[in-house]
């Protein structure tokens, strides 16, 4: 059986946010503290980039935005499987 580490991430230390295209492997980053204009294809091979992940960013963002500066935004993790 194969032992699952755990990593704790603090919220605060987010800085970006990738998306890889599901058809050529292509990666387009994101960075958290800006507001690009997402793509709705893939740069590598035109695939349709669902509009949900425009919205699931802008939100997330929205949160580090709102957290950052807070009382919480070093107390607040993302804990991660690898």
């Amino acid at each position: 059986m194969t032992e699952q580490v755990e990593v704790k991430i603090p919220f605060a230390d987010l800085t970006e946010v990738t998306l890889q295209c599901p058809d050529c492997g292509a990666e387009i980053s994101l960075d958290i503290s800006k507001h690009p204009n997402v793509s709705d294809k893939c740069p590598g091979c035109a695939h349709a980039i669902d509009s949900k992940f425009d919205e699931a960013f802008s939100r997330l963002r929205e949160w580090y935005l709102c957290l950052k500066d807070s009382s919480f935004g070093d107390k607040m993790f993302f804990r991660i499987k690898k």
